[in-house]
């Protein structure tokens, strides 16, 4: 008999335990996408932890269970917004069947995700790019090379265009130093400039990769 009351008070024991980290996880996603629309809604410069509190229906001392300050809810806003960014590129990586299409592809995955994830590009590339020498918290240790893969998706489609020679010969960092730096400059313009629209942006990738078909060869 007392076994089995043992047994049971374990078992409620575990569930409550459950429930309770269940809750935790809850509360920490609600502070993180509040903090993203806050992003959007009042910038970095204007963002404040208060903020996200008053969002959520909380007090600020809540926040600081979960996020030690400002600047770790920021990081953390970032490591999501990398592991988006390259969902977003190897899925474009893995549309196409061709070296060729599938730099095209990724290009594309590229200005779609800073044209629809501002707020995460901004901080990712544009405000805070010192977070990526950040010692990824254990959260996220099973993602930790999502701001490596999201580059190495872009080598290894060019490596793949050498390797069946369609690529001029050369450095494939320069290369993709090259690819990289330009979709930047288009999203970084657009996002930053309001008279830059999305069509002119797609626009300018268009005309960029005429540009970039120039360094290819015939299939």
């Amino acid at each position: 008999m007392a076994t089995s009351s043992k047994t049971r008070s374990a078992r409620i024991q575990a569930k409550s335990a459950s429930r309770r980290q269940k809750r935790k996880a809850e509360l920490r996603r609600k502070i993180i996408d509040a903090a993203e629309a806050l992003f959007l809604e009042h910038g970095y410069e204007h963002f404040s932890l208060r903020q996200v509190a008053e969002a959520i229906g909380y007090s600020p001392t809540t926040i600081y269970l979960h996020f030690t300050d400002k600047d770790e809810l920021l990081f953390t806003v970032v490591l999501e917004g990398f592991m988006r960014f390259a969902d977003m590129l190897n899925a474009g990586y893995a549309s196409a069947e061709h070296p060729r299409d599938k730099l095209t592809a990724i290009s594309r995955a590229y200005l779609e995700f800073g044209l629809n994830y501002p707020v995460h590009y901004r901080l990712m590339f544009m405000q805070r790019g010192e977070f990526l020498t950040r010692t990824m918290p254990k959260e996220y240790a099973d993602d930790c090379d999502a701001p490596i893969e999201s580059f190495a998706v872009l080598t290894r489609t060019l490596e793949e265009c050498q390797q069946a020679g369609i690529l001029r010969p050369g450095n494939v960092m320069d290369y993709a130093n090259l690819v990289w730096m330009t979709i930047h400059g288009i999203v970084a313009l657009t996002i930053s400039m309001e008279y830059i629209t999305h069509a002119e942006a797609e626009k300018a990738l268009a005309d960029y990769e005429v540009m970039l078909h120039s360094f290819l060869l015939p299939a």
